[in-house]
């Protein structure tokens, strides 16, 4: 590690899991705790690494913060995916040899706890602090920003569970019992992913932005839990820039939540001069922003009656689509700020700066496009109580092939099945798609 030219800031023990480093290891007990927690997070991060980089499973990167902001983290694994900061390889092979170490020393330590110690033993270990005992030991370790922020995503989706219609819990127990810790401590460890996941998020927005950095702090808040949160429409205009900015492939995959035996409908889009068009693109195996959509629109198809969703999707455009769900979306997360959400967020900063301001002309043209996007969802029903045309309700990184097998269980063959046109589709005969008028009625 000591070759690797790096200028952010490495993150070690202390950043993943939530200890006082000056802590003080009064009995071999806490020690061996303590080795067990290593084994379990260099073993985890290891596996974490290789999932993406390796298996490529970038589905098992999508998790439990407890904001609304998915579409930053579906964005942010895209681009560690496609742009990693290190050297996979070396980072592989050093958190292996700082694994082997650990899995040496943790049967001595075990041994030492039935051991009577001398008082001269005692009183050495008794001042000894947790990251004098890490150094001492060489198990002392330092990652890579990018490697913290995936071993936390990870972790935040491998301990997810989510019942049909609920909404996503941690299985604390599970967790407890991987790591060989108690429930205080998994808590504990849950919130502070949970935070920093968010604060990542918002640091991600604030790089990326297009707008000033500081108006991000302007419009950022902290919830119930005291993450760091930004209001959803203007994270996803900022997502979307992004997207766009880097050419990722964009995959809606569309389902109807009043009756699963409809197979959903998979369309992909491409990002050419700033635009989202159709993809011809086979590959199913690509990494893509994927939007996870309900719609009742979506009708079982026959021979006669090929479905019209996706011409309208493709007549009013995927980006308009994308601004009106994020408009007709709770703004912050928490109760402490649900107020916010029953008004124009934007417009309330608006009213107290004068014309002068340094923010006003942003914020100006941000609460105009949020009052569009929120009409515009209201008039076509883009809702997620009453998804008359459509509502995106989760975003995150995956494949087209990835997507199309967790919806489609009863026919995983159709998988191969993708027929040889400018759109993918599952189970569906959609007939072609153009560019064609607006299909919606009154539109």
């Amino acid at each position: 590690m000591q070759k690797q030219q790096v200028t952010e800031k490495l993150s070690s023990y202390f950043d993943l899991i939530p200890q006082n480093p000056l802590c003080l290891l009064y009995e071999p007990r806490l020690r061996y705790q303590h080795l067990r927690i290593l084994n379990f997070v260099l073993d985890q991060t290891i596996t974490a690494i290789k999932k993406l980089f390796i298996e490529r499973k970038y589905t098992d990167f999508d998790p439990h913060v407890g904001d609304t902001l998915c579409q930053i983290r579906a964005a942010k694994i895209l681009h560690i995916a496609t742009n990693p900061q290190f050297n996979i390889a070396e980072h592989i092979n050093y958190l292996n040899k700082i694994l082997l170490k650990v899995k040496l020393l943790t049967p001595v330590i075990e041994r030492s706890i039935s051991i009577k110690r001398s008082p001269m033993l005692k009183q050495k270990e008794n001042n000894q602090t947790l990251e004098a005992f890490l150094t001492e030991s060489k198990i002392n370790f330092n990652i890579h920003p990018q490697v913290d922020y995936l071993i936390k995503a990870y972790l935040l989706t491998k301990y997810k569970t989510q019942l049909a219609g609920k909404h996503p819990k941690i299985n604390f127990k599970k967790l407890c019992a991987d790591a060989s810790i108690s429930k205080d401590l998994a808590v504990r460890i849950i919130r502070h992913w949970q935070k920093s996941i968010a604060h990542h998020s918002s640091e991600h927005i604030k790089s990326s932005s297009n707008g000033t950095p500081t108006l991000v702090d302007l419009l950022k808040l902290n919830d119930d839990d005291n993450r760091e949160v930004l209001p959803s429409f203007f994270v996803m205009k900022e997502v979307i820039n992004f997207i766009k900015k880097h050419n990722f492939n964009l995959l809606f995959i569309i389902r109807n939540p009043l009756d699963l035996n409809i197979e959903p409908i998979t369309i992909l889009f491409e990002t050419k001069n700033g635009e989202f068009e159709l993809s011809r693109n086979k590959d199913i195996d690509n990494p893509c922003f994927t939007a996870q959509a309900i719609s009742y629109l979506l009708k079982k198809p026959t021979p006669n009656t090929p479905s019209t969703l996706p011409q309208k999707i493709i007549s009013h455009g995927v980006e308009k689509i994308l601004l009106a769900c994020s408009a007709n979306h709770p703004q912050y997360s928490g109760n402490k700020l649900s107020i916010l959400n029953k008004n124009n967020i934007y417009q309330k900063h608006l009213s107290t700066f004068d014309r002068k301001h340094l923010f006003y002309n942003e914020l100006y043209d941000l609460s105009s496009e949020y009052c569009k996007a929120k009409i515009f969802a209201e008039q076509l029903s883009c809702d997620y109580e009453k998804p008359d045309f459509i509502f995106a309700e989760h975003m995150l990184a995956g494949t087209p092939r990835s997507q199309t097998q967790t919806f489609c269980v009863n026919k995983p063959d159709l998988v191969e099945k993708i027929p040889d046109s400018s759109y993918l589709c599952t189970g569906h005969s959609i007939g072609t798609l153009k560019n064609t008028e607006c299909l919606i009625d009154g539109e």
